[in-house]
């Protein structure tokens, strides 16, 4: 039986057990679809920034900034996903009840 399954069984009806493991397992997915979007945007922005080198008005610094700030978010994204996949596998495990 699955974790999640397990613990709530004991307070909730089926029918209500059901639909709890369902939004729960919607609510990790769509964080994750979220988090995978929030991921092709981030992409998308910095290489937005590396065109504005050729713009005469920003300097190689500020170009280096955004890039590094960018960088920093796209990697709390990737280990925002990387939880999210964890969650799911520890509340999904088979266990012995």
């Amino acid at each position: 039986m699955k974790r999640i399954t397990a613990i709530l069984k004991e307070k909730l009806e089926d029918v209500k057990l059901n639909n709890k493991v369902q939004r729960v397992t919607n609510a990790l997915n769509t964080a994750k679809t979220n988090a995978e979007s929030d991921l092709m945007e981030i992409d998308d922005q910095m290489s937005g920034v590396l065109e504005t080198l050729k713009d005469k008005d920003v300097t190689p610094n500020e170009v280096i900034q955004k890039l590094a700030n960018l960088i920093s978010r796209k990697k709390e994204i990737e280990e925002g996903i990387a939880n999210i996949k964890l969650v799911d596998k520890y509340i999904n495990e088979e266990i012995d009840v």
